[in-house]
């Protein structure tokens, strides 16, 4: 692995550069405590605390303004990562710019401090967690993470992104016609948002609309038939280049193995016995046996 934080991060005499970063990532991607770290590496957990903070801040310093942020990547770069279907499909213009923003979270232990522990409790997700607002462009590069915020009332989404205005690195990112895709958390801030002349779309599910409007949930099974693969033979086939621009990016595709070798084994397609041209289908949950999914 070829280190990039030299500057920054020194070996010292008992732990090196490479020990420090290492440490560092089993605590970010393992979860697991100093001293359990420290007995990895046979350090106290004072020489363990002291080296994740200091790789942590030669990350913050070198690594992370090359590879998240408003400014890392020039404007050609970042309309490469624009799939021309989302500007298509939202009605803008081909060179526009969309960004989606949406808080993530990072769940933390329950903390001693009385006030931090209020200020991180989550009552929609009943746990202790801080708040990340993530900025993807439309192929799922992850173009900025604003954060963290505390969990509270006081930081919905829309609070978050109004904190977010006042960045003039934002403001000056955005260019006519670029815009910013939000869902219904953010109606308060659309308007201020505006007024700094960013076009705002909020997420609106015309499918999931159409079928409430026609009374078409899957929960009435006597509207749908099920029928099998070869019943599709009109359905269109699609090329892999169609897929990505359908699904906005790899991702979703590379979780489609594991869905469709499901399907295969357990053909649940259904075709809705009124409506031409509604066909859904009953996918098992990749978390849980008992959860499934409508498509």
């Amino acid at each position: 692995m070829k280190l990039r934080c030299g500057l920054v991060l020194r070996s010292l005499k008992n732990r090196s550069q490479r020990e420090a970063l290492f440490m560092l990532l089993m605590v970010l991607t393992k979860n697991v405590t100093q001293d359990v770290v420290g007995g990895a590496f046979g350090m106290k957990q004072s020489l363990v605390s002291r080296s994740i903070e200091s790789a942590a801040m030669s990350r913050l310093s070198q690594f992370v303004p090359n590879n998240l942020g408003y400014q890392h990547k020039t404007r050609i770069q970042i309309q490469n990562h624009t799939v021309p279907v989302f500007n298509e499909i939202l009605g803008q213009p081909p060179s526009s710019v969309p960004i989606v923003f949406d808080c993530t979270y990072v769940y933390i232990e329950k903390l001693q401090d009385h006030e931090l522990q209020k200020k991180t409790w989550s009552v929609h997700k009943n746990s202790n967690l801080y708040k990340v607002m993530i900025g993807c462009l439309s192929d799922g590069y992850i173009l900025v993470a604003d954060g963290q915020y505390f969990a509270d009332g006081n930081n919905n989404d829309a609070t978050i992104l109004k904190l977010m205005l006042k960045n003039p690195l934002m403001l000056s990112f955005f260019q006519p016609r670029d815009y910013v895709v939000v869902d219904r958390g953010f109606r308060d801030v659309v308007d201020e948002t505006k007024s700094h002349r960013i076009e705002v779309l909020q997420a609106l599910n015309k499918l999931e609309q159409k079928m409430q409007e026609k009374n078409l949930s899957a929960r009435f099974s006597s509207q749908w038939i099920r029928i099998n693969l070869v019943d599709l033979s009109e359905f269109p086939i699609l090329t892999m280049d169609n897929l990505l621009d359908i699904t906005l990016g790899p991702y979703q595709l590379k979780q489609a193995d594991y869905y469709n070798n499901r399907l295969n084994k357990e053909p649940n397609i259904f075709l809705h016995k009124i409506e031409e041209g509604f066909t859904r289908a009953k996918y098992l949950s990749r978390y849980s046996r008992e959860e499934t999914h409508q498509v």
